[in-house]
Parts: C-alpha cells; structure tokens; sequence
C-alpha cells in the first residue's frame, strides 16, 4: 500500500513538474506573472538590503541614475542638405555646457533622391574623423545611419557633422559638370538628433531646458512688460543662432516664460514651464541650444572676417565654377557701421600658365569688379570698394570664380579644381558713413546711452512675432537695452494702428513725435525689407490710410536731456 501511494506521489510530482515547465516555457500572462512577481521579489529584497547601513548603501543617499537627452537637429525649420556632385555641407549639434555625459549617438535620418541613371557615395565624418559611407541607390529613399559617440566626441562644445556627396547623374548630357551634374538631392530630416547620456535628474529645470526642441516656445504673457521683455527675448535668441517662437498660454507645454529677475537663472513653474530670469537665464539657454558658430551678436570689433559671416571657409572642390555668398546684416555688424571696403583672398590650385581663373564679385545683385588672374598664381587678392548707396538692411556678396581653362577631351579630364575662400578676407568700415536713412538711424541706436523698448497696448502672437522679426532687422546687437532707465536716449513703441492714431492725436505728444520715426512693415526691397517714415509730415495721412488695421510699427523717438 505504501510503494503504491509513493507511486502515485511520485506520478503526481512529475505531472506537476513537466505541465508547469510546458506552461512557463510558452509566452502567456501566468509566465509574465511569475517572471514581474519573482523580479518584483528579488528586486525589493535587494532595495532593501542595499538601504541597510553597511550593506550596499546609505539609507536616503540620492542615486544617481543615467538620463538620455535627446537633441534634435538644429534649424529645425530650415533644409539642410546636399544638392548635385559634387557638394558638402556640414551640421553643428551643440552639446550643453553642463556637460559631464557618459556617452553618446547620432541618429541621423536622411531622404535621397537620385536619377535614375545616376550612382552616388554619401560620406559622414565627425569631429574631422571619417566615420560612415553610404552608397546612395538610384529613386527615392530613405537612410537611417547610428554612429556612436564617446566623452572624448563630447569634449567641444559642439559635435560637427560633415556630409560629402560625390557621382554622377549625367541627366541626359555625356560629361555633366558642376551645378549641371544636379540630378540628386540628399535632405537631412529635421528629426536627426544627437542621444546623450547624462547623470543629470530628466526632471531637473536645466535638463528640461537642454532637452525642448527648437524652435523654443517662449509666452508671450498677458500685461505689456511681459510681452516687451517675450519679444526682446526672441529676436535676442534668433540672432544668437537658436530658433525661437512665441506663443500664448492655450499651447502646449512645456514652454518658456521669461521675468525681469529672480533668485536662479533657471527654474519650473508649477504648470511645468521653464522660467529663465533676465540675461542671465536668456543666455543659459542660448548657451544650452546655440549650434551656429557664426552668430551675429558674436560680432564686436572690425574689421570682420568671412569666417564670422559664413562656414564657406574651408577647401572646396568643383568642376567649372565655384560661388561663395556672405551673406550681412548692417544691424549685425560692429557699432552699426555699414563697411565701406571688402579685401578678398582665395587660395586656388594651380593650372597651367596659359589657362585664367576669372572672379566677379558682386553685391546686392549689383556687379562690383570682375578681374582675371594666371592659372599659375595659387594666391588671389582683391580689394573692392562697397558703396553704402547699394546697401541696406540686409545685403547679401557673392564671390564666384571660374575655370576658363579649355575640355582637354569630349569629357573634362584630371581631377576636380580646389579653392578655398580664406579667412583673411575682410570687410572693413574706414570710408564715409551714411548720413540719413537705415545707415543713419541703425548707427544711433547702436552709439546711443540708453534703448528702451516697449509697448503701447498689448498684441497678440501674431503681432508679436511679426514686432520681433522687424526688431532683429534694425535694433544694433550692440545697442544698450533694459540698462539704465535714467539714461534713456531713444525709445522704440511698439503700436498697432489703433495706437499710433492715438498717439498723433493726443495734443500732449504731439511735439514729442515732431523727430519721431516710423518704422512699418512694408519695405521697398529684399535689402530693406522695412519702410521708414518721418512722422509729422504731410503724407501722415495717407499712410494710416493705407495701413490695414491688425498691422503693428515701432515709433522711434530721440529723448531730449537737459
């Protein structure tokens, strides 16, 4: 009877055994059971054991535990990639100056499009180091590339990204050359980012800040001193090379709000926004988010190199011809001053003696000087005069030289021309300064004591962003803002239609507004993208007339000192 219950025991054991071991073996939820219970278990008790004194940790010591940032592309708003064979480009991802990260990646995503009889090689390097090549297939596709980073990719305080394209496309032609070779275009998504691994707290007010995608929120804010400092800050984070929106507080968070002071640059508020406290906190944040080596506020002294107006510095080859674009704002450049000389200095391979390169240079559309040089001169010196009557707010010189070397073949043979525009190329300001006009004002703002911004009435996003847009095209990076309230010397309002009518018919201003200013948003040209009128005259009239009611300008006014 006993050998028979130990039978049956045995029998049961074994039943029992094998159908758990089938069950568990299977993806089911008793399995996922078990395996959260038993981790859950084991998890807990070695918590536990490591809060105990001794055993593995301190009771309440705060654990550090790592974070990914992860942060996207810069210029999110703006086409970043190659375009025809053979071309380059390159993309800068800021790494925050809080630093201490771990490690890294770049998740790089690209779209291509290349002719069908076309065949093409995608070259990546980082930090100068060559690190993926992609053979690009003929049609539309889409390519996924991960390179990992170390602390020692981290160091700078950015990562640089330098894409290469080179192949053929022919369209249709038996030896495609240059810009005709176009029949390819490689875009870097705007959803390419740089993952990096930080000991920092993910809920950290900075971590936070690191971690927004541009373009950065900021709150326009509901009183006019909240929206005078909001639209400061945007056009101050633009020309600083980080793409900034305003928006009100019906969208989403989390997003930046901006106060006069308070007791730490960076906090959170309790709806979860990012609170950054006067320049201090306006320029963490720039200095968390700046990718643009080259911002306009970086531009303090003359003269001023190329290399500070564009990343076109460095070698390049082509085939046929090559063009540079420098590309200016005169509120951008040192004390507001318009630069009057431009010397230019490119560094070219050599060619035969008989063969010329010839270089045109011209600004705003305007052809300035066109000069031939021997092929057999590597170094290429020009000095150009700029007149300040083809110049304006924004302006724009284009460099271009070309090989008038003769096809030795039915296809071009020998390998492709370098030239590099070199950074000794400067633009100068010693000739005679504008006496009226942008040239004038642009340099009194930046000479003044004293600029004080404002408002009269409050504006909406749209009106806002539209005033911080206009800002950034004529108030000087240098100029004094939000300094000295005692020694005020000039003041920018910002009015809508409604305002100024108001302000010119309001008996006790109306001698105030008799050297006032009115900047409008209707400019005669790309170069002056913005109106300036003289208040006071007698086409007062006929401008209100012409404003539409929801447009909004700055009143400029000199204030008188005893």
């Amino acid at each position: 009877m006993k050998d028979l219950i130990r039978l049956l025991a045995v029998a049961v054991l074994v039943f029992v055994i094998v159908g758990f071991s089938m069950i568990y073996s299977r993806d089911t939820a008793f399995r996922y059971g078990v395996s959260t219970f038993l981790g859950n278990g084991w998890g807990a008790l070695g918590r536990t054991v490591s809060a105990i004194p001794g055993l593995g940790g301190i009771a309440g010591e705060p654990k550090l535990t790592a974070t990914e940032l992860k942060l996207l592309r810069p210029k999110q708003r703006s086409w970043i990639g190659l375009t025809g064979f053979p071309d380059q480009t390159e993309i800068r991802f800021p790494v925050p100056v809080a630093g201490g990260f771990l490690e890294g990646e770049l998740d790089l995503r690209f779209d291509v499009q290349l002719a069908q009889s076309g065949d093409g090689l995608l070259s990546i390097s980082v930090n100068g180091t060559r690190r993926s090549e992609i053979v690009l297939n003929t049609g539309h596709n889409a390519y996924d590339v991960r390179i990992p980073l170390d602390a020692g990719d981290l160091l700078a305080n950015h990562v640089l990204v330098q894409l290469s394209a080179r192949g053929t496309t022919k369209s249709g032609q038996n030896c495609p050359t240059d810009a005709a070779n176009s029949g390819a275009a490689v875009s870097v998504l705007p959803e390419s980012a740089m993952i990096l691994t930080s000991m920092r707290e993910s809920k950290h007010p900075e971590t936070v800040l690191m971690t927004m995608a541009e373009p950065l929120k900021i709150q326009l804010g509901a009183d006019e001193e909240t929206q005078v400092i909001a639209v400061w800050t945007m056009q101050r984070m633009k020309r600083a090379g980080v793409e900034a929106i305003l928006v009100d507080e019906m969208q989403a968070s989390p997003s930046i709000e901006v106060i006069d002071h308070g007791p730490v640059e960076v906090s959170r508020a309790r709806n979860g926004n990012v609170v950054l406290a006067g320049n201090e906190g306006i320029a963490r944040a720039i200095a968390f988010h700046r990718a643009d080596l080259r911002p306009p506020d970086g531009l303090t002294a003359w003269p001023v190199s190329a290399s500070q107006l564009t990343p076109e510095t460095t070698v390049q080859n082509f085939l046929g011809s090559k063009r540079w674009t420098i590309p200016y704002n005169i509120a951008d450049l040192p004390l507001g001053r318009m630069p009057t000389n431009f010397g230019l200095a490119l560094k070219t391979s050599t060619q035969p003696e008989e063969f010329e390169w010839e270089v045109r240079v011209s600004l705003n559309g305007n052809l300035l000087q066109s000069d031939r040089f021997p092929g057999s001169i590597a170094d290429i010196n020009m000095d150009i005069a700029l007149p300040t009557q083809l110049q304006g707010l924004s302006n724009t010189l284009v460099i271009e030289l070309i090989d008038t070397s003769p096809n030795q073949s039915i296809c071009r043979a020998g390998p492709d021309a370098q030239a590099q525009l070199l950074p000794g190329s400067l633009l100068t300001a010693d000739g005679p300064q504008p006496t009226d006009s942008w040239g004038a004002l642009v340099r009194q703002l930046a000479d003044a004591a004293m600029v004080a911004p404002g408002n009269h009435g409050l504006v909406d996003v749209n009106q806002a962003t539209r005033a911080a847009t206009m800002l950034a095209q004529f108030l000087p990076t240098q100029a004094k803002t939000f300094a000295a309230p005692d020694a005020t010397a000039v003041t920018i309002t910002l009015v809508d239609k409604a305002s100024l009518i108001e302000l010119l018919e309001d008996p006790g201003t109306q001698a105030d507004l008799g050297q006032a200013l009115l900047i409008i948003n209707t400019g005669s040209s790309v170069v002056n993208p913005l109106g300036l009128h003289r208040l006071g005259s007698d086409s007062d009239t006929t401008l209100l007339e012409r404003m539409p009611p929801t447009e909004i300008a700055f009143v400029v006014q000199r204030i008188a000192r005893p």
